[in-house]
């Protein structure tokens, strides 16, 4: 920004009332659009119905989302390689390349849960899961992989006491 000032901006929200296509949609559209404008932190990871519920698939959807904004933000580098200049050379008069594979010649992705893989991979591995239910399964190893103390009395009471205490 002009004045340097760091800015904190509800982005990536969304009205859906589940991590769904609905979600994605709203979440990358105002993730995306203040990141662009030059905000610092963009907040409402997780959230869905306006920041009324979290839901924890849906936050390690969103991680994958703010990933690659992250990644656009940094601009792409431009060179023979990226350009395709080879497959332009070897290409015929209609611009169609004759023989070389465009395979992970494009823009790379770091995502965990968006599956970029042909349908007949996906189908034998994972049964054609969608992004929610990879984000489902991913948690799920997660939460069996962590390690963490219980709750000690006194503090297991306190979030009771406090979960009683709470309008609603």
């Amino acid at each position: 920004s002009w004045y340097q000032l760091p800015s904190l901006i509800a982005g990536g929200r969304a009205d859906s009332k589940l991590p769904d296509a609905q979600a994605g949609h709203e979440k990358t559209l105002t993730a995306l659009l203040p990141a662009l404008a030059g905000a610092n932190v963009v907040h409402g990871l997780g959230s869905l119905e306006g920041g009324a519920t979290l839901s924890l698939e849906q936050l390690l959807m969103d991680a994958d989302f703010a990933s690659m904004i992250l990644f656009a933000l940094g601009g792409l580098a431009i060179g023979d390689r990226t350009l395709s200049l080879d497959l332009i050379d070897d290409s015929d008069h209609h611009g169609v390349p004759r023989q070389a594979s465009l395979s992970g010649r494009f823009i790379p992705s770091a995502s965990k849960l968006i599956d970029r893989r042909a349908r007949e991979p996906w189908l034998m591995d994972g049964g054609g899961m969608d992004m929610y239910q990879r984000a489902k399964t991913s948690l799920e190893e997660l939460m069996k992989s962590r390690k963490g103390e219980p709750l000690t009395d006194a503090a297991r009471e306190a979030v009771r006491r406090a979960s009683q205490e709470a309008p609603g």
